[in-house]
């Protein structure tokens, strides 16, 4: 009896199974609603814990990676095209080093720009010029020694076919009155080759063109007035039979408007080719002038051709007109044109290409210059 007492009183401490579910419930672990244990809820909160951060570190590299291409395409562009407007420039050493920059691109942009326009022309050019005007408008005819910008009537432009354009056209003779070989004919001063023939032409205005006055009816039949588009005469007259006594449209001659002193004219007309060798066009002249080819219906006379000179790879080309207003009299004027029709020929000409090149690249970088200066 004795021996069992101690286990007796052992027992009677232990809770009954009430107080234990009591207590299980009061540590908050069974209870309806709440978390099964502290362990399970700890272990959610690391899940979400760890579930933001790694989302975090992904938007992180990914505006790291943003950033980084950013700043690579603002490096390139700010390398290419940084100035004082595109860049915020605050210490003076940076400051200087983009001015410097601004002005090594720009004096070498000055540079091509100048290669470019001394290649385009040359002290030939001028020469070219000259020695054609002295041959064609300062030259003197015959008996009244009178000049091309110096005529008076239609008579003196009969005089100036005869003489000095003749004479100017058609070298067939050297200086020692002999006779210039078959490759030498076609040559202006013996060096320029005309290209082409000559061609003479003229516009017209048809009688009744104006109004004489009714005082005047009886005793003045014809009246001519000022050239325009609607007064243009478009009739055959003279011959009628070759193309410098019949009209032809501007589309049919391929030509062009041209200013002169008084008006601005059509390219169509009545026109006449003139030939290959002095003779030819020396008995074409003598035709026209027989048969009144310029007469009170005249309002123009133009004198094309065009010349090349492979000595300088230049050509000339003539314009050579005289004006008759209603008013009478004779009004000259004259145009000679050297151009470099055939840019790359030598090595120089092809060095200027080359900078024509650069400076379309520079017209190019300017355009984004402003165009990011604006943004």
């Amino acid at each position: 009896m004795s021996a069992r007492a101690p286990m007796s009183a052992t027992s009677d401490k232990r809770p009954d199974s009430g107080s234990s579910r009591s207590a299980w419930n009061d540590d908050g672990l069974d209870a309806p609603g709440r978390p099964i244990s502290s362990g399970s809820s700890t272990g959610s909160a690391k899940r979400e814990s760890k579930s933001a951060a790694s989302s975090t570190r992904l938007t992180k590299q990914t505006k790291a990676k943003k950033e980084k291409k950013e700043s690579f395409c603002s490096k390139v562009v700010g390398s290419i095209w940084s100035t004082r407007y595109t860049q915020e420039l605050t210490d003076n050493e940076t400051k200087a080093k983009t001015v410097l920059r601004e002005l090594i691109i720009y004096v070498i942009y000055l540079a091509i720009t100048c290669a470019i326009t001394s290649g385009m022309s040359s002290e030939n050019m001028y020469t070219m010029t000259k020695v054609m005007t002295d041959l064609f408008v300062d030259s003197q005819f015959p008996v009244t020694m009178n000049t091309f910008g110096g005529m008076l009537t239609q008579a003196d432009f009969w005089r100036f076919a005869e003489g000095p354009m003749l004479d100017g056209l058609y070298w067939e003779k050297d200086y020692n009155d002999h006779n210039v070989s078959d490759a030498e004919l076609g040559y202006v001063y013996y060096e320029s080759k005309l290209l082409g023939v000559p061609r003479l032409r003229q516009l017209r205005v048809h009688n009744q063109s104006c109004e004489v006055a009714k005082m005047f009816e009886d005793v003045i039949p014809a009246c001519y007035s000022e050239w325009t588009r609607k007064k243009n005469d478009e009739t055959e007259y003279g011959l009628k039979s070759e193309t410098a006594w019949v009209y032809h449209s501007e589309k049919e001659m391929n030509g062009t408007s041209y200013r002169g002193i008084l008006t601005t004219y059509s390219g169509a007309g009545f026109y006449q080719d003139l030939g290959t060798t002095k003779v030819k066009t020396t008995e074409i002249i003598n035709e026209l002038k027989e048969n009144l080819w310029i007469d009170r219906g005249t309002r123009v006379v133009f004198l094309d051709f065009t010349v090349y000179n492979p000595n300088v790879n230049l050509f000339a080309v003539a314009k050579m007109m005289v004006e008759y207003p209603p008013s009478g009299g004779a009004m000259s004027s004259h145009k000679f044109t050297s151009v470099k029709l055939l840019r790359y020929v030598t090595v120089s000409d092809y060095i200027i290409m080359g900078c024509e090149f650069v400076f379309i690249a520079y017209i190019l970088y300017y355009l984004v210059e402003e165009i990011i200066e604006v943004c």
